[in-house]
């Protein structure tokens, strides 16, 4: 006989009298299990195959007859999820489910002991989340969650005496999947209750993009929206872009919707994107960057609505194509530039120079800096401008340097020198040399009285001059006090003023 399952009762039967029966396990010779008369009562003792020997006596007697054998199972049937053999998974049951612990017994001793228990299990992929409890019960009882490869677990999550029908919540970081084990329990006598529990995971990694599809080219540089398919379970999206790869720049954290608008780009260039969508649990887990190449056009800060704001100094730009730029700069002595791009930088007290002619720039160019006081609108004031030679560049590359006041937002824009000259590649270094502010003296020597026609030399000790300034002296009105004798004093109103006076 196969697939005895231990701690069952058997009743072996031959259907002629005194037939001598013996059991035993595994094989046919193997561990001695019962052996007696018909009938014969027996039990297995472990689960598997079992040999059962038909004889006419004890001695192992046969005979040329004609016998009907019968195997009876005699075992009463344990009640579902009455211990930890025949623990009920949940995987198979419907949440919620109801369910009752009267008529059965007190099996498990872990947490609470002494009433009927119930036992039911589920398996908890790595990284997902377990929500488990009841939502009603008709006595009081008592709850245990634990997790383990065997009944009852052997790490505790939850064990209470649950009156608020709260829910047990288990994230599964362990590495691995686990059995999670759920006793249903009375802390005084047993009842009926209804259990509802649901596994939440991380969502998947979006499907294939909407729009554009992943390797697409001829992509307009003004812009274009990202789109791709809603996963389940995502409560949100984090949008990765850029023009790295592997890892392209985290651009909108948490997002709901499923569309990303770029804004513009720069021309033939290959931009990389990436979806992950999450939700409480966590993120999804290798998401691939998918790519896009846009098509020749206009540089992303051809317009002064975009110019690239320089956020520290000093600055070196990207690289940047002129040739599809169009005509915006505001009226400068330079005539132009024509084609041009632009960048925005805030002052600082002190001297700011913008060149091209230390990075990649390839053709003739001309530079141009302005304010405007209504931000983007006219009237524009001129700060500087240059064709050729400016702020030590030599041949026909273009610089400036002006003196700038501290917080003044300079607009500046590059391009080529005339409508219809060459274009080719830019590249924009801006720097700074902030002022050093002007120190007191701390005293004047010299003589302290002086005949008429007399002189003296007065000398200031300590302080210094700071960048751009001067050192100014101040005479007072004369008076005489007395016969041929003139006071040294000095006075303080912003400027240090060393006034002769009269005695």
């Amino acid at each position: 006989m196969t697939g005895a399952t231990a701690g069952n009762t058997f009743t072996s039967t031959g259907s002629i009298a005194g037939t001598f029966i013996t059991v035993r396990t595994g094989t046919f010779d193997g561990t001695f299990v019962a052996s007696g008369t018909t009938p014969l009562n027996w039990t297995a003792s472990a689960g598997g195959t079992y040999f059962i020997h038909y004889n006419t006596n004890s001695a192992c007697g046969t005979a040329n007859v004609n016998m009907t054998s019968t195997i009876t199972n005699t075992s009463v049937a344990a009640l579902p999820g009455e211990n930890c053999g025949n623990a009920q998974d949940l995987a198979l049951l419907l949440s919620p489910f109801s369910g009752t612990t009267i008529g059965y017994a007190d099996d498990i001793s872990i947490c609470r002991t002494g009433w009927p228990d119930r036992i039911f299990y589920i398996s908890v992929p790595n990284g997902s989340q377990l929500t488990i409890g009841e939502s009603s019960n008709g006595y009081d009882e008592w709850e245990y969650v634990g997790y383990g490869a065997t009944c009852p677990g052997t790490t505790q999550i939850q064990c209470w005496d649950n009156d608020g029908l709260a829910q047990t919540t288990w994230l599964n970081s362990t590495g691995s999947a686990q059995t999670v084990w759920y006793i249903q329990d009375g802390f005084n006598g047993s009842g009926t209750f209804t259990l509802q529990w649901s596994i939440t995971a991380p969502p998947n990694c979006p499907g294939a993009p909407t729009a554009p599809t992943n390797g697409a080219t001829g992509i307009a540089a003004a812009g274009t929206t990202l789109s791709w398919p809603a996963v389940a379970g995502a409560t949100g999206y984090d949008v990765y872009f850029g023009t790295t790869n592997p890892a392209p720049t985290l651009v909108s954290s948490n997002q709901a919707g499923t569309t990303y608008a770029t804004g513009a780009m720069s021309g033939s260039t290959t931009y990389y994107w990436r979806i992950v969508p999450r939700n409480a649990v966590g993120t999804a887990t290798g998401c691939t960057n998918w790519s896009f190449v846009t098509a020749a056009g206009a540089p992303a800060n051809d317009a002064c609505a975009n110019a690239i704001a320089i956020a520290s100094l000093p600055y070196m730009s990207p690289v940047i194509p002129n040739a599809l730029a169009t005509d915006d700069s505001p009226t400068s002595s330079c005539d132009g530039p024509y084609k041009n791009v632009w960048w925005t930088v805030t002052g600082i007290c002190g001297t700011m120079t913008a060149i091209t002619c230390t990075g990649s720039t390839n053709f003739d160019d001309e530079i141009a800096v302005f304010t405007s006081y209504r931000r983007l609108q006219r009237p524009w004031t001129q700060v500087a401008c240059n064709d050729d030679n400016g702020a030590g560049c030599t041949s026909n590359y273009a610089g400036a340097s002006w003196t700038a006041a501290a917080g003044t937002t300079y607009y500046i824009t590059v391009g080529s020198y005339f409508s219809s000259t060459a274009s080719g590649n830019l590249q924009l270094n801006v720097t700074s040399a902030p002022f050093t502010a002007s120190v007191a003296p701390t005293g004047v020597s010299g003589s302290t009285s002086i005949c008429t026609g007399g002189s003296t030399t007065l000398t200031a000790t300590g302080g210094t001059v700071g960048t751009g300034a001067i050192v100014e002296w101040f005479t007072g009105l004369m008076r005489r006090y007395a016969c041929g004798h003139w006071s040294i004093d000095q006075r303080f109103t912003g400027h240090d003023h060393h006034v002769l006076r009269p005695i």
